[in-house]
């Protein structure tokens, strides 16, 4: 059973989950770049728009201003200073247009001034001005003067009150083409409040009207508290007083922690600048709303993709994959006639079609290889038993013939011993009969060995005995090393070896060659000991050297040799117990029972 989280589905529905959330994340870092540009831009067309309005408002009334100021300076009663008629000329005038205009009047190049006006500083429309006035010194004469032309004075304080005012002014030229003076139109900047008072900006906007230098004409700002009001004055003086080359443009500034959106038009007759202020939040607000907006249609969107993409690949991949994952299994435990159901015309039809086929390929050379393997098999049990006819044919004429050749000899030499045995009479033959009784034990024994020899079963892996071995052919294959056997025997030896049964003699041989394989290849000894004995119905034997030994009994217990040598001391149901340790040599204790006790 394939877990859920190592399955195709879950892999496949986590990159399609990974790749919908940046593909969201994309869309929305998208839609905001592009819905602040779009917003911006709306609110810097809105804000031009509003700005172009109302400077189109300034113009209409400065080129009114203008009418009126060329209108006047062509009367005769003005520029001939027939100061009755300029009286009722000019008051009529401010009283059709008390609401912004202040006062009119002739500064003349003499000095003298004509002045009747309207309002706060007039009375019976007569102005006082302070001892010593003269008219050719003050800045709407000086402008007039030096522009040659109809033009308009940066606001300064007015002479008869204390207010800021601007002035419209205008050469005055006699019939003959000679200078007389300079009309002045008097401005309140109080009145040009007007012009903007009525206007509404959406978005919490803001109006201020401004002279080129920075100081405030008229201000929506004051509707604000005076401190937050200073500071965006400040951000608009230090931005707009500079040199500017743009007439219509937007930057955005900060003032007391809060960003805000600033977008102005220069006004060509007066280089006054109009200006709108946004907070900048204000045009975000929206953003984030239709942000927010956009992101849920596009989370409800991306889900209904997701279960849409995951109900497909459940149909057109998951499905197949699992029907011949399905059939596999039914395959593997036994099931041969399965087949893969996948009804697509797709690559996963095809290879359910390739699947199917490879089934039919291996179910026809698994049932021809049983077929096979049944004839192989009643074959070689045939074999076997003619094999086995023929081994025991073998092996009863082998030891028939070993019998005849050996024993039938040993008996022959024993009959003939007894009989001379017989024969001897006396007690002068004492030393003949002792001999001959030596040599009915020396065949006795030695038909003994051979009839062992003759019943051993595997006659090619076992023809050294015990004590052979260890007389023989363990010192010869020690002495190439120096190193030194000594073997001790705590029995008689021939009582040992008769007491070993053939296949434990055979095993003990084997195994002492793995010890001595491993003192050679392995321990650096210089001294092998051998003691063979008897405890407790039990004989022993005890191999140990002074080699470098084995650290650690896991060391010892992995070796492939202590497993073999336990396993044929098991089998002639006898143990081997191993003590070892690092630089403490190998001792290996051998214990089983003798041949009267198997």
């Amino acid at each position: 059973m394939i877990v859920f989280r190592k399955s195709i589905r879950y892999e496949l529905s986590k990159y399609i989950v990974i790749s919908m959330f940046f593909f969201l994340a994309a869309v929305l870092i998208f839609s905001f770049q592009f819905l602040g540009r779009f917003f911006s831009k709306n609110a810097e067309s809105h804000a031009i728009t509003i700005l172009h309005e109302t400077d189109s408002k300034i113009d209409s009334f400065f080129d009114e201003i203008e009418r009126l100021s060329e209108s006047l300076v062509n009367y005769s009663a003005v520029y001939e200073v027939r100061t009755g008629e300029m009286k009722e000329l000019f008051i009529a005038n401010v009283e059709a247009r008390k609401k912004y205009l202040r006062a009119v009047y002739l500064g003349t190049k003499e000095g003298g001034m004509f002045e009747w006006g309207v309002g706060e500083g007039f009375k019976d429309h007569t102005p006082t001005f302070p001892e010593g006035y003269t008219p050719v010194i003050r800045p709407w004469y000086r402008k007039g003067y030096e522009e040659g032309k109809h033009s308009v004075t940066d606001p300064y304080k007015y002479a008869s009150i204390k207010k800021l005012g601007i002035t419209s002014v205008n050469p005055v030229y006699d019939g003959e083409g000679e200078f007389v003076g300079i009309l002045g139109i008097d401005i309140m900047l109080e009145s040009m409040r007007d012009f903007i008072d009525d206007i509404e900006v959406e978005k919490e906007g803001r109006i201020i009207l401004m002279t080129g230098d920075g100081e405030v004409i008229a201000s929506q700002l004051d509707e604000l508290d005076k401190e937050k009001a200073a500071s965006l004055n400040e951000v608009l003086t230090n931005t707009l007083s500079g040199n500017l080359t743009e007439r219509t443009g937007s930057f955005i500034g900060s003032s007391g922690g809060e960003d805000y959106y600033f977008a102005y038009v220069r006004n060509t007759l007066t280089g006054w600048n109009l200006c709108i202020v946004y907070p900048y939040n204000s045009i975000t607000r929206d953003i984030k709303k239709v942000i927010t907006i956009i992101s849920s249609v596009y989370f409800v969107l991306i889900i209904l993709l997701f279960i849409t993409l995951v109900s497909l690949s459940r149909i057109i991949i998951i499905g197949p994959l699992e029907e011949l994952f399905s059939v596999m299994k039914k395959m593997e435990s036994g099931e041969k006639n399965v087949r893969v159901n996948i009804k697509t015309s797709n690559e996963l039809g095809v290879i359910g079609e390739q699947f199917n086929r490879l089934f039919d390929v291996i179910r026809d050379y698994s049932e021809s290889l049983e077929k096979k393997v049944e004839e192989r098999t009643s074959e070689v049990i045939k074999l076997q038993k003619e094999n086995t006819r023929l081994r025991i044919i073998e092996e009863k004429e082998r030891i028939l013939q070993d019998l005849h050749d050996s024993i039938g000899a040993k008996l022959t030499n024993i009959n003939i011993c007894n009989n001379v045995l017989y024969a001897i009479e006396g007690d002068d033959n004492q030393l003949q009969r002792k001999e001959m009784l030596t040599r009915i034990s020396e065949n006795c024994s030695t038909a003994i060995r051979e009839l062992r020899e003759i019943t051993v079963k595997d006659r090619d892996l076992f023809t050294e005995t015990l004590t052979d071995y260890i007389e023989n052919t363990m010192r010869k294959r020690l002495e190439p090393k120096n190193i030194d056997l000594k073997v001790k025997w705590k029995v008689k030896k021939d009582l040992f070896a008769s007491s070993v049964e053939p296949d434990a003699e055979k095993d003990l041989v084997n195994i002492l060659k793995e010890l001595v394989s491993n003192v050679l290849k392995h321990s650096e000894a210089g001294k092998v000991f051998l003691i063979l004995g008897k405890e407790k119905n039990r004989l022993n034997i005890t191999f140990s050297d002074d080699g470098i030994g084995v650290d650690g009994e896991n060391s010892l217990a992995s070796g492939s040799g202590v497993r073999n040598i336990r396993k044929r001391m098991r089998s002639i149901r006898g143990t081997a117990e191993f003590e070892t340790g690092k630089n403490k040599g190998l001792k290996v204790i051998l214990k089983f029972p003798p041949i009267s006790m198997s």
